[in-house]
């Protein structure tokens, strides 16, 4: 169920709204945006209303990521959406830097070296 009723330029704002918080390269998520923004033929919240997600959606350059972003744009509204992404980027980030701690010490002999790490 749609809580949101959102054009594809709006959904393209929100999309890299929330995608480029952060991020390093933001050219990706500006490139996938303007995509969304351009889609004419295609209005992203109807198709959603009429097949309740995204999985048949055939749109060269939005992928899986990109369609659950907008699915949740659509059922949670931007601030929900963005909360969401975030708590994911954090503890991503979380298990990344767990990882790379342990690998740290695994091929330093239980030392963690300072300064740099060898893989």
């Amino acid at each position: 169920m749609l809580k949101r009723e959102y054009d594809n330029k709006s959904l393209a704002k929100y999309y890299f709204e929330i995608t480029s918080q952060g991020a390093r390269d933001i050219w990706a998520y500006q490139k996938i945006s303007e995509l969304i923004a351009g889609l004419e033929e295609i209005n992203l919240a109807e198709f959603y209303r009429k097949h309740e997600n995204f999985d048949g959606l055939q749109v060269r350059g939005i992928g899986p990521k990109t369609k659950r972003i907008l699915e949740l744009l659509l059922t949670q509204g931007l601030e929900s959406t963005s909360e969401i992404i975030r708590k994911e980027r954090e503890s991503k980030l979380s298990h990344s830097t767990i990882t790379h701690s342990k690998l740290s010490r695994d091929q330093s002999g239980g030392k963690v070296r300072k300064g740099r790490t060898h893989f």
